[in-house]
C-alpha cells in the first residue's frame, strides 16, 4: 500500500553529510553514473524555478537532489516503490545495485537525507507504484520527470496518467530515450511515440544524454 514517507525532524546537514558518506563508502553509486548526472543535467534548464514538479522513479535520490539545486522547485513530489518491491530491487547484481546488496530501504533512506540537504524545498515522499498512487499529489503539476519501470506498456500506462496532472503549458520529461529496438531500455521510446502520435502532445527534446521532453502542441487560434 502507497505511503508518504516522512524527512525525519530536527536533521542537521552535517547529521545527513556523515550519514550519506557512511553509506556511499560501504555501496559506492558507480563513478559512471555519477558523471551521467552531470550529462542528464541540462534537461532541468528548461523547467521552471519555483514551481511544482514530480520525480516517478528515484532510486537514491540523486537526481531528485541534482532538481532540488538547479530547479529550486516549490514542491517536489518523490514517487518510487522502494520496499514494495522487496527487500532488494531485484534487477541482477551488477554495479548499479552493488552486487545485490543495496536494499530498497537504504535507497529510500538516502532519498529523505538527501531532501532533507534542501529545506527550502518541500519534497513529498510517496512510497508507491505510480499511477496507482495518483491521488496523493495534491495539486496540478508544472512538470514530471519519469524514470521508472521503462517496459512499454507501464510507461505509455504512465506518461497518459501524467498529462492529466500536468497543467496546461506544463512538461513531460525524463530518461533513457533508446531507439534502438535491441535497448532493454526501447520501451520508453515506443511509449513516448505512441502517445505523442495518437494525443495533442509533441516531442520537444529527445536523445542527448537519453534524456526527452514533450508538451502539448501549441494552439495559435
Amino acid at each position: 500500500m502507497a505511503q508518504r514517507i516522512a524527512i525525519p525532524a530536527g536533521l542537521l546537514p552535517d547529521d545527513c553529510e556523515a550519514s550519506l558518506a557512511l553509506t556511499n563508502a560501504a555501496l559506492p553509486f558507480p563513478q559512471s553514473e555519477v558523471n551521467r548526472l552531470s550529462r542528464r543535467r541540462y534537461i532541468l534548464d528548461q523547467l521552471p524555478k519555483n514551481s511544482v514538479g514530480a520525480e516517478i522513479g528515484v532510486f537514491r535520490g540523486h537526481f531528485a537532489e541534482l532538481i532540488c539545486k538547479h530547479v529550486q522547485p516549490r514542491t517536489l513530489y518523490l514517487i518510487d516503490p522502494w520496499t514494495l518491491l522487496g527487500e532488494t530491487f531485484g534487477w541482477g547484481k551488477g554495479v548499479y545495485l552493488n552486487g545485490g546488496e543495496l536494499t530498497t530501504e537504504l535507497a529510500r533512506q538516502e532519498t529523505t537525507l538527501r531532501c532533507a540537504r534542501h529545506p527550502s524545498t518541500e519534497c513529498c515522499i510517496i512510497e508507491g507504484f505510480y499511477p496507482d498512487c495518483a491521488d496523493m499529489i495534491d495539486e496540478p503539476l508544472d512538470w514530471a520527470y519519469l524514470d521508472a519501470s521503462h517496459a512499454f506498456e507501464d510507461t505509455y500506462r504512465e506518461v497518459r496518467a501524467l498529462a492529466t496532472q500536468v497543467k496546461p503549458g506544463g512538461l513531460i520529461l525524463g530518461d533513457d530515450w533508446r531507439p534502438d529496438p535491441t535497448s532493454f531500455q526501447h520501451g520508453v521510446y515506443r511509449a513516448v511515440q505512441k502517445f505523442t502520435s495518437e494525443s495533442d502532445w509533441e516531442i520537444m527534446i529527445c536523445g542527448p544524454a537519453g534524456q526527452w521532453m514533450i508538451r502539448r502542441k501549441p494552439s495559435y487560434e
